[in-house]
């Protein structure tokens, strides 16, 4: 393993680790489609490929409710809090007016509405997405002990609406100053560089490009309430903690 210790504010140490990979929990399970994603990912340019709107159908009426990422052909990862107590979804992808149906929805089991801790949720379609410029996965990222410290998050805050904004991955202990609620390490701490508040009130993907332009994500943003108006810091789901829940249920 190659790696290197540097020392910052001439107290704490930290290890750099080359491989994006490293430090995969024990005994995990990660899916070959998961590895295999940046090399099929690589050359589609479109930053909202990966970007999936998601809506309640009623009859001929349809409203938007929060947004999803798509990751394998037939299934696309958004937040818990996202799809609330609602039914009868669609799915249709940002450059498209193509609708898909739903076949199944999955809340993470141990979701908690209140402190908004293992907020994740897979929907399952019934007809696969075809892969192209304007709709391709998101790569997962793996690693369990990094995060990119520039992240892009892509928020569809009604449809045909998206906004892009730029946050900073904070240590824990820093949103704890603040957060009404204990963070816990399968959440990421976030603070908007430009701004004093940080609030990220509707669900949406938190990237990251590689150079080679590959988009991982990192982490999905909840869908708040208002009361995160009064936050300097935010919180979200961290992807790399659930890698196994994922696979489980997405990719077998």
């Amino acid at each position: 393993l190659n790696r290197k210790v540097d020392t910052f504010c001439s107290s704490t140490s930290v290890v750099c680790c080359a491989d994006e990979n490293i430090m995969l929990s024990e005994g995990s399970q990660i899916h070959p489609e998961v590895l295999k994603c940046p090399e099929m990912a690589q050359g589609h340019t479109t930053s909202l490929g990966s970007l999936a709107y998601i809506a309640r159908h009623f009859g001929e009426r349809i409203t938007f409710l929060c947004s999803g990422v798509v990751i394998t052909k037939n299934a696309v990862l958004t937040t818990a809090s996202c799809l609330a107590e609602h039914r009868y979804f669609v799915v249709r992808l940002t450059d498209k007016q193509t609708q898909y149906n739903i076949s199944n929805v999955l809340k993470h089991e141990t979701y908690n509405s209140t402190d908004k801790t293992n907020d994740i949720a897979l929907i399952r379609l019934g007809v696969s997405f075809e892969w192209n410029a304007q709709g391709f996965p998101a790569c997962l990222w793996t690693n369990q002990t990094h995060t990119p410290i520039v992240l892009n998050m892509t928020v569809a805050v009604r449809k045909d609406v998206t906004v892009n904004t730029v946050l900073h991955p904070m240590y824990n202990s820093d949103c704890q100053r603040s957060h009404p609620y204990e963070v816990q390490k399968t959440q990421l701490c976030l603070r908007n560089p430009m701004k004093n508040i940080t609030c990220v009130r509707f669900s949406g993907m938190l990237t990251w490009l590689d150079p080679r332009g590959v988009p991982f994500l990192v982490g999905v943003t909840a869908d708040e309430d208002v009361q995160c108006l009064q936050w300097r810091y935010s919180t979200a789901t961290r992807i790399s903690s659930f890698l196994d829940w994922i696979t489980k249920n997405a990719l077998t």
